[in-house]
């Protein structure tokens, strides 16, 4: 499996002169999780199921942290490499409407760890 580099702080695709970088292994499945979090429902045109609900259920008013866990957990376990999901804590801020995925999963043989604020 092998896609196109990602940069980890802005997302914008990863060049080396005027070459696309691309990315493997590990870390293709450690970039590959971070883009279903931080997918927004509805965003993309092509396919508006595909994302996650943060400003209807995630972020919003009166959302239950067990049903958003498990909606993350569930999301994280999903991405393709990902064998299991060993640890997950998440950390909501209703007020900044932020919140900070810190996640472990085991994966092609080895472990990623990961703390993503969205």
């Amino acid at each position: 499996m092998t896609d196109i580099l990602l940069n980890r702080q802005t997302h914008d695709l990863e060049l080396s002169g005027y070459d696309l970088q691309l990315v493997d292994g590990v870390d293709l499945i450690r970039q590959r999780i971070k883009q279903r979090l931080l997918t927004i429902l509805g965003e993309w045109f092509l396919d508006i199921d595909i994302g996650l609900p943060w400003f209807d259920q995630i972020l919003g008013k009166g959302g239950d942290e067990e049903q958003i866990t498990a909606l993350l957990v569930q999301n994280i376990s999903e991405t393709e490499g990902v064998d299991a999901v060993v640890e997950f804590d998440l950390t909501v801020n209703r007020q900044t409407r932020q919140a900070v995925v810190s996640f472990r999963v085991t994966a092609a043989g080895t472990e990623i760890a990961e703390d993503i604020t969205l």
